[in-house]
């Protein structure tokens, strides 16, 4: 049963991912503005924002917002003469790239026109049904004191009833870890004048539930419910081609309903035909979208905000204050095949994180402590040793070399006596200084060689070594033996 839920999860986000509504925004140019970089910003089906507090994420679902009309009455505020107007309503100007069943269209929109010119700008394109929606916690929380001053004299109005299907109460149980015997969920018609003033503006959802028997409605739900309810009837009313904006979707949730909210929303939106930007501090929400569906707003240089497509998923993590979890223990035999192995992967541009390199302390320590971790099943266990201990070495059995046919120190110092012109001008010494600090080290451990070099050369010795691991990198044998260490890492 859980296998054939997860399949059924991973085919709708395929589906969505690879199939675009018939009308959707492809991207936005920043042309003026002095909050946002002037940036196109590539847009897809579905799409993550990511970033920290106050990187910009609901201020670019705000501009979309009112780049179509449309405004909300809590912060950010967007556009002139919006609902919940203040006085310095953040403007620019824009420029939407939509794709109208499959034909392409720009359209230039000034924030600082009014409302009345925004919404217009698209009804010759039948957009006006088309408006995108933003849902977000905080336009939950500014509706409740209306909305339950207005829902006991409401009731009577209440329009399209959806009685959730059986998948649906199992999506629900999932998301808010509560069974549920049956979830009815109505329009309710608040504030209307006449009985027949039925105003979008007006609308919201009542809910009826019953769980074990028991029957609960809007008045007696938790804030999750709430919020989910609210969510699903949110995007349950748009009209295919819509772009629906979700922002924090795991507001209210415990963790492990994260993740099952997200899908539910994504099952949704391939069914309504809708465009999905959800911008998420969530790790199991992200984690649902490919990296090439990702975007983190991050602040330039000026401070004000580019919208980025992140190099890896390290950078998103980062990004919203995740820890990386160690995932592969590297045993090394000493401080210095420590570094050169970090230094080895920085030439690579591969990344470390995830990976703790841990010095035991010589080879037959590293081969004993790889065996001896070996049945690890929350981390990978892996040592590396000197390239001169080929013979240990055991790809079985999870042992490697570094790059190289000797010791690291010798490898080093062997590649700066053979290349010595290019290795003093990579450390700003002359040739005749360098050569003269190579001189004598037959009279030192092999192990004391870099030290003895960079102490000679008056250099750091962190800053010598890697100017020779990157030059030494640089030949075609030595780049392929790390290219190889470091898909193993991987």
């Amino acid at each position: 049963m859980v296998a054939s839920e997860n399949d059924a999860r991973s085919r709708v986000w395929s589906r969505i991912l690879a199939t675009n509504p018939p009308q959707w925004i492809k991207s936005i140019r920043i042309i003026e503005s002095e909050v946002f970089e002037e940036q196109v910003i590539e847009l897809d089906s579905a799409i993550c924002i990511v970033g920290s507090h106050g990187a910009g994420k609901t201020l670019l679902l705000r501009v979309i917002q009112a780049a179509f009309g449309f405004g909300g009455g809590t912060p950010p505020f967007v556009g002139a003469e919006g609902y919940g107007n203040v006085d310095n309503p953040v403007v620019g100007v824009i420029e939407l790239t939509v794709s109208v069943d499959g034909n392409e269209e720009k359209k230039v929109i000034d924030l600082a026109g009014s409302v009345d010119e925004r919404f217009q700008a698209w009804a010759t394109d039948g957009w006006q049904t088309n408006w995108p929606a933003y849902v977000s916690s905080a336009e939950l929380a500014n509706d409740f004191t209306w909305y339950y001053q207005e829902l006991p004299h409401s009731k009577k109005r209440l329009l399209n009833e959806q009685r959730f299907k059986s998948s649906e109460l199992v999506a629900l149980a999932g998301i808010l870890g509560k069974k549920y015997d049956s979830v009815s969920m109505w329009t309710v018609v608040l504030d209307s004048r006449s009985d027949d003033d039925e105003s979008w503006y007006q609308q919201r959802p009542y809910v009826i539930s019953k769980t074990a028997g028991r029957e609960s409605d809007n008045t007696s739900f938790s804030l999750g419910e709430l919020w989910v309810y609210q969510v699903l009837w949110e995007q349950g009313r748009l009209d295919a081609g819509s772009m629906f904006m979700l922002d924090e979707p795991e507001s209210f949730l415990a963790l492990r309903g994260h993740r099952a909210f997200i899908d539910e929303v994504a099952r949704r939106a391939l069914k309504g035909k809708l465009q999905l930007i959800v911008a998420t501090h969530s790790p199991q929400v992200f984690s649902r979208f490919p990296l090439k569906n990702v975007r983190m707003c991050v602040r330039g240089s000026r401070g004000k905000i580019r919208v980025v497509e992140p190099e890896s998923l390290v950078q998103v993590q980062r990004a919203v204050g995740l820890e990386i979890p160690v995932a592969v223990i590297v045993l090394v035999e000493d401080a210095f095949a420590s570094l050169v192995l970090v230094g080895v992967l920085g030439c690579l541009n591969a990344s470390i994180a995830g990976i703790e390199v841990v010095q035991a302390g010589g080879k037959d320590n590293v081969i004993a402590g790889v065996r001896c971790l070996s049945s690890a099943s929350r981390v990978r266990v892996i040592g590396v040793l000197d390239a001169d201990q080929r013979d240990f070495a055991d790809s079985s059995n999870g042992l490697f070399l570094l790059p190289g046919k000797s010791d690291p120190e010798q490898e080093l110092i062997g590649f700066a006596y053979g290349n010595s012109e290019a290795v003093a001008a990579a450390l700003g010494r002359s040739e005749t200084a360098l050569l003269v600090a190579l001189g004598g080290f037959e009279f030192f451990e092999h192990q004391r060689w870099p030290d003895v070099l960079a102490t000679q050369l008056g250099l750091d010795l962190r800053f010598v070594t890697s100017v020779l691991i990157r030059l030494w990198c640089q030949q075609e044998d030595i780049r392929r033996q790390a290219f190889e260490l470091a898909a193993v890492l991987a």
